[in-house]
């Protein structure tokens, strides 16, 4: 059976590099974000945000993936 880890953090709209490399640092395999700023960047990680923005650059939730999505049915 293969693990993954899972993880998730309210961002408060904030983002750093100390921000960055506590989330690498925990090495996660996804990554559930809330409230997060447009300037969310994690090498070798995909995000994918909620549609709806809650405020100027900030999304209400973003999946954050070592693996791109797949397909669901």
């Amino acid at each position: 059976m293969r693990v993954v880890r899972i993880g998730t953090w309210n961002l408060a709209g904030r983002w750093s590099d100390h921000h960055g490399a506590l989330l690498e640092e925990a090495a996660c395999d996804v990554w559930l974000l809330t409230e997060v700023s447009e300037r969310v960047a994690l090498e070798g990680y995909r995000l994918h945000a909620s549609q709806a923005p809650m405020t100027t650059r900030r999304d209400w939730a973003a999946v954050v993936s070592r693996q791109p999505p797949a397909a669901s049915r």
